[in-house]
């Protein structure tokens, strides 16, 4: 029995032959010079067929710019004005048939339960799913999302108002989008686009769900334009969410989500005791440019008029996904119908570094007061370890006050995430003229902190600040 690697070479020998056949056919029968050749074979094609053009070709078409099917070969006008002008159609007896059909409710029938006519269809700037207009930002840019169009008559008794949330539900299936109150829809009859399929993991966008499986059995055409459905206000079950972090961005969730949500409980764990603060303006805390009050995010006061449950001080251990359970530093366990990860970034720290006085992480409030007591702020001894953004704030407030500060950065360029090279190297030329040098594309030895190091030099300090661009959780 032959290898299977000598029946893969022989089989891919055999395809190579084949494509080459199949290619040198193709390179005699499809000779053509350009498009105007492959054009005049089509046409010729449709001699003697309703759709008659065999009079055309692309001379003629630059030429009159536009003329009208059908166009023979003797044509030497624009074409066929109107069709059927002769009272000849294109039917066996050359007579028109019309066909007549009952005016009787072929679909579904509508009932209490489903009281109401789903119609579907297309709106102005999108086709079919959307798979090459949903990518064009200034169609989505009329209509973003899936809705349904609902007459105030219709809506009022369900206590729908403009753009709530509501249920579609048919026989088939369900789906969930924002109310359009119009009165150009007519009562009894709602109406929702068709270009919105699954998204993420939700189906709750797509039309489908709701129509039926009926097929003319004609045209073959589904029976889209005619479904019975109900509709009412969406009314989400309450939830308990938690949140892990207590910075800029679980602050922000909770008071976008209360404008929302007022019902759902929220509880919140905070691995400092100062939770809810602007961590950009550590720096300005540090020198004393603002007090710690003009930080604070999110107050005691609104912290209650947010009805969030907040744990000062207490970290989230283990995250158990399968429970949907979360164990605290104490190690208590909490349910959760929602996890939210709010962590933010976190310092890069240094590995193995000697435990030196003067050697400090700014992260958090709690850094920030260490520093503040060792180090003298107007006329101190600074290098700043990471020229990332925050890295640089620190540095520009320490000499503002009078420190002398050098900045250490491992790689070759400041601010290496948001800057390209031309705009680190302005930076870099900016920091020169307010005094404040820095070392770039070094690495600092763990044994050399408190003193610094640049290609051989020693640079003596007082206070070396960890301020490394944050890494992700």
């Amino acid at each position: 029995m032959p290898s299977f690697d000598f029946v893969s070479k022989v089989d891919a020998q055999a395809l190579d032959n084949a494509m080459n056949v199949i290619r040198k056919e193709i390179t005699n029968r499809f000779d053509f010079k350009d498009a105007s050749e492959i054009y005049a074979e089509h046409a010729s094609l449709t001699e003697g067929t309703n759709i008659d053009i065999s009079g055309l070709n692309y001379q003629i078409l630059k030429d009159k710019r536009a003329v009208q099917w059908p166009y023979p070969k003797l044509e030497k006008g624009s074409g066929t004005a109107r069709l059927f002008a002769d009272h000849e159609f294109y039917t066996p007896d050359k007579k028109a048939n019309i066909l007549s059909f009952s005016d009787k409710n072929q679909s579904e029938a509508l009932t209490p339960e489903n009281p109401l006519i789903l119609t579907t269809g297309r709106i102005r700037d999108q086709w079919h799913t959307r798979s090459k207009t949903g990518k064009v930002n200034k169609l989505n840019q009329h209509i973003s999302e899936a809705f349904l169009e609902i007459n105030p008559y219709d809506a009022a008794p369900r206590n729908i108002k403009d753009l709530d949330i509501v249920e579609i539900s048919s026989l088939r299936g369900d789906v969930r989008v924002k109310a359009k109150l119009s009165p150009d829809i007519k009562p009894g009859v709602v109406f929702m686009p068709m270009h919105w399929g699954k998204i993420l993991k939700s189906d709750l966008n797509r039309v489908n769900n709701l129509t039926n499986n009926l097929v003319d059995p004609i045209s073959k055409e589904p029976d889209f334009k005619y479904s019975a459905v109900e509709v009412k206000l969406y009314k989400k079950e309450r939830q308990k969410i938690i949140v892990i972090g207590a910075g800029a961005g679980a602050c922000g969730f909770v008071k976008s989500y209360r404008a929302l949500n007022t019902e759902d409980e929220i509880e919140i764990f905070s691995k400092e005791n100062f939770p809810f603060y602007n961590r950009v303006l550590l720096p300005d805390y540090i020198i004393g440019t603002l007090p710690w009050q003009s930080l604070i995010k999110m107050s005691d006061v609104e912290e209650l008029d947010y009805r969030i449950k907040l744990h000062r001080g207490l970290s989230i251990e283990k995250i158990n996904k399968e429970d949907k359970t979360v164990t605290d530093s104490n190690g208590e366990t909490h349910h959760y119908d929602v996890l939210l990860l709010a962590t933010g970034s976190r310092a890069f720290v240094l590995k193995d570094v000697p435990a030196l006085n003067g050697v400090f992480t700014m992260r958090s409030r709690n850094d920030a007061d260490n520093f503040k007591k060792h180090a003298d702020t107007t006329n101190g001894k600074v290098v700043i370890v990471g020229g990332g953004l925050l890295g640089i704030e620190m540095a520009t407030s320490l000499a503002e006050k009078g420190s002398k500060v050098i900045i250490i950065q491992r790689i070759s360029r400041l601010m290496g995430r948001q800057l390209d090279g031309l705009g680190s190297q302005l930076l870099h030329e900016e920091l020169i003229t307010k005094g404040l040098p820095s070392v770039q594309d070094i690495l600092v030895p763990c044994s050399t902190i408190g003193t610094g190091v640049h290609q051989g030099q020693v640079i003596s300090v007082q206070e070396v600040a960890t301020y490394r661009e944050g890494h992700q959780h």
